[in-house]
Protein backbone atom coordinates (compact mmCIF):
# COMPACT_ATOMS: atom_id res chain seq x y z
CA UNK A 1 0.00 0.00 0.00
CA UNK A 2 2.73 2.65 0.81
CA UNK A 3 4.56 1.92 -2.71
CA UNK A 4 1.08 2.71 -4.50
CA UNK A 5 0.97 6.11 -2.31
CA UNK A 6 4.72 6.75 -3.04
CA UNK A 7 4.15 6.16 -6.19
CA UNK A 8 1.50 8.43 -6.51
CA UNK A 9 3.41 11.43 -4.73
CA UNK A 10 6.25 10.62 -6.85
CA UNK A 11 4.24 11.18 -9.94
CA UNK A 12 2.92 14.02 -8.63
CA UNK A 13 5.82 15.91 -7.87
CA UNK A 14 6.98 15.07 -10.97
CA UNK A 15 3.80 16.37 -12.68
CA UNK A 16 4.42 19.55 -10.71
CA UNK A 17 7.95 20.18 -11.96
CA UNK A 18 7.36 19.18 -15.66
CA UNK A 19 4.69 22.18 -15.15
CA UNK A 20 6.97 24.51 -13.12
CA UNK A 21 9.43 23.98 -16.67
CA UNK A 22 7.04 24.58 -18.91
CA UNK A 23 5.78 27.55 -17.44
CA UNK A 24 8.93 29.45 -17.12
CA UNK A 25 10.03 28.28 -20.96
CA UNK A 26 6.59 30.14 -22.01
CA UNK A 27 7.46 33.09 -19.57
CA UNK A 28 10.94 33.34 -21.21
CA UNK A 29 8.80 33.80 -24.23
CA UNK A 30 6.66 36.39 -23.60
CA UNK A 31 7.47 40.18 -23.65
CA UNK A 32 7.12 41.43 -20.42
CA UNK A 33 6.64 45.54 -21.68
CA UNK A 34 4.22 44.31 -23.86
CA UNK A 35 2.02 41.45 -22.26
CA UNK A 36 1.99 42.13 -19.24
CA UNK A 37 -0.79 41.09 -17.89
CA UNK A 38 0.08 37.54 -19.39
CA UNK A 39 3.40 37.84 -17.83
CA UNK A 40 2.49 38.38 -14.44
CA UNK A 41 -0.41 35.57 -14.37
CA UNK A 42 1.92 33.12 -15.63
CA UNK A 43 4.60 34.34 -12.66
CA UNK A 44 0.93 34.03 -10.25
CA UNK A 45 1.09 30.70 -11.60
CA UNK A 46 4.55 29.42 -11.39
CA UNK A 47 4.71 30.46 -7.72
CA UNK A 48 1.86 28.66 -7.17
CA UNK A 49 2.66 25.49 -8.01
CA UNK A 50 6.00 26.58 -6.60
CA UNK A 51 4.91 27.02 -3.37
CA UNK A 52 2.38 23.60 -3.79
CA UNK A 53 5.87 21.92 -4.52
CA UNK A 54 7.72 22.68 -1.57
CA UNK A 55 4.64 21.69 0.90
CA UNK A 56 4.50 18.62 -1.29
CA UNK A 57 8.24 18.06 -0.75
CA UNK A 58 8.05 18.79 3.19
CA UNK A 59 5.82 16.68 3.77
CA UNK A 60 7.36 13.74 2.07
CA UNK A 61 10.69 14.62 4.58
CA UNK A 62 8.74 14.82 6.91
CA UNK A 63 6.60 11.65 6.36
CA UNK A 64 9.48 9.87 5.79
CA UNK A 65 11.53 10.80 8.95
CA UNK A 66 8.68 9.71 11.00
CA UNK A 67 8.14 6.67 9.79
CA UNK A 68 12.11 5.93 9.64
CA UNK A 69 12.04 6.55 13.23
CA UNK A 70 14.63 9.38 13.85
CA UNK A 71 13.21 10.51 17.49
CA UNK A 72 13.82 14.69 17.83
CA UNK A 73 13.81 15.90 14.10
CA UNK A 74 10.72 17.93 13.59
CA UNK A 75 10.05 19.98 10.83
Amino acid sequence: MSFVVLQKDEEQESWMRAEIQDMKQELSAVNMMEEFARYTRLERKINKITDKLKTHVKAWIAQSLHSSGCPGITM
